[in-house]
């Protein structure tokens, strides 16, 4: 395959990748079998000419890769599935995936952590909660975790603690 026709044919993919929002389908090592025809191509002719025609395809190389990366982290951040990824995009999809659902577990467990604790603003004897537990005596300022969240609502709507 020329030149030429690497290009024409990686222009006519970059203008479809652009006109979607959905990722096109290539070939599952399409980067690096575009990277060896053009290598390939490349030492059968040197000139100038061939070497703006170089040029010119690696950067529409780059515009295809750096739309194909947006969409696919759109498609994470929406938690949507697709089956057109290259071997390279299916590595970049999976850690960058993994790294997302991490956060997630982690900003979960902080928030149900951080929910889970209260502060007491007064000093009080034992009390009787909704659920039937009893809490206390507890002290002014006292760090307290309260496991029920209908608890909870209950110390923070009678103004016995506050969520820290």
């Amino acid at each position: 395959m020329s030149l030429n026709e690497i290009y024409s044919s990686l222009y006519i993919a970059y203008h479809k990748e652009r006109q979607s929002n959905e990722l096109q389908a290539i070939n599952k090592d399409f980067f690096n079998e575009v990277l060896k025809e053009v290598e390939r191509s490349d030492s059968a002719s040197k000139n100038e000419e061939s070497e703006i025609l170089k040029a010119n395809i690696m950067k529409i190389l780059e515009g295809i890769y750096e739309r194909r990366k947006t969409k696919i982290l759109l498609y994470i951040a929406y938690n949507k599935q697709t089956e057109y990824l290259t071997t390279q995009e299916t590595v970049f999809y999976d850690k960058i995936m993994s790294i997302f659902k991490e956060n997630r577990l982690n900003n979960t467990e902080a928030m149900q952590k951080k929910n889970d604790m209260l502060k007491s603003l007064h000093e009080m004897p034992q009390i009787l909660l909704p659920s039937g537990a009893k809490l206390g005596p507890i002290n002014k300022e006292q760090i307290i975790k309260i496991e029920n969240e209908e608890d909870a609502e209950f110390l923070i709507k009678n103004s016995i603690c506050e969520r820290l």
